[in-house]
């Protein structure tokens, strides 16, 4: 992911664990990375069970 975006790994990581936040162009690559990756692997998504 984060050779993708150009960032460091660590930069991944601490967006993931919510410590830091994306900035501006860093969250339009990191959306459309996931988009594509959501595009290519469409099984790969799970949908949560609603509990109504």
């Amino acid at each position: 992911m984060a050779e993708a975006i150009g960032v460091k790994r660590l930069a991944v990581a601490r967006w993931e664990a919510g410590v830091t936040q994306l900035h501006r162009g860093s969250r339009r690559a990191y959306a459309h990375l996931l988009q594509k990756l959501a595009a290519k692997h469409p099984n790969a998504v799970v949908e949560e069970a609603s509990d109504d």
